[in-house]
């Protein structure tokens, strides 16, 4: 049985058991949110989650959940796949 959690959990990184610790997430939500982590290149935001009806996921659930990347930018890198910056140019 879930139960409230006093330390947010990074959607992220968290596996389906340590999303299942917070009030308001089964099994199924928490396989919901990882398969769309998995399918956005590992990284979920609050909108990602909100869009998303079917898993109803409310605003106590998203309160309790932490969208940070971290601090490995491995992840954000892939992310942003192939944007190229063009630094030649700079404002004045």
């Amino acid at each position: 049985m879930a139960t409230s959690y006093s330390q947010k959990i990074n959607v992220n990184r968290a596996t389906e058991e340590e999303l299942q610790q917070i009030s308001g997430i089964g099994p199924k939500i928490a396989h919901s949110i990882v398969e769309l982590r998995d399918m956005s290149n590992g990284v979920v935001s609050r909108e990602d989650l909100m869009a998303i009806k079917s898993l109803r996921v409310n605003e106590d659930i998203i309160e309790s959940l932490s969208f940070t990347v971290g601090d490995d930018l491995s992840v954000l890198e892939e992310a942003m796949g192939d944007l190229e910056i063009d630094d030649t140019e700079h404002l004045c």
